[in-house]
């Protein structure tokens, strides 16, 4: 066999494993779609307590919150953030803080057979999964009353307030 029989074998094969590994294109399986937020709900009783969430299954994870005067994140970027409280409601009703996590990442689709020999490049795609988490703030409590009833049957009742 000559030595331009051999270069134009070694060029087609070249050739065919190339165009396979361009036709399989390149796809993000690491990056979930599905997304959560743990724990997806939690109760604080006063300023100042804080809680951790942490996305599981999140990429590029960015958080938000509905009312920012409520709470306070450490972050809005990042796999991890601690929420602290800078409210707590006065009366007998509690408020939802509502945390939503936005996970975004790419994704390379093949292009189609068509365009094969006109480029050689993936068009990316860009994709966006939510997630929520519910943080319930307490209301102050002013006072509680107390019933005891004794063994004799009397029920005496006692107010503790604050």
């Amino acid at each position: 066999m000559n030595h331009n029989a051999r270069f134009w074998i070694v060029m087609g094969a070249g050739l065919i494993i190339a165009a396979g590994l361009f036709l399989a294109g390149c796809e993000v399986d690491s990056a979930s779609s599905s997304i959560e937020i743990t724990p997806d709900s939690v109760a604080l009783g006063s300023k100042g307590q804080s809680v951790t969430l942490t996305a599981v299954g999140g990429y590029e994870c960015t958080w938000s919150l509905a009312t920012d005067t409520w709470g306070i994140l450490n972050t809005r970027k990042g796999n991890q953030v601690v929420y602290t409280s800078l409210y707590q409601p006065s009366g007998e009703l509690a408020v939802i803080q509502i945390v939503t996590l936005a996970s975004k990442f790419t994704t390379m689709s093949g292009l189609d057979n068509t365009s094969v020999l006109v480029a050689a490049t993936n068009i990316p795609s860009t994709n966006v999964h939510y997630a929520t988490a519910y943080i319930t703030h307490l209301p102050v409590v002013t006072s509680t009353t107390v019933a005891v009833t004794s063994l004799a049957g009397v029920t005496t009742t006692t107010s503790l307030g604050h």
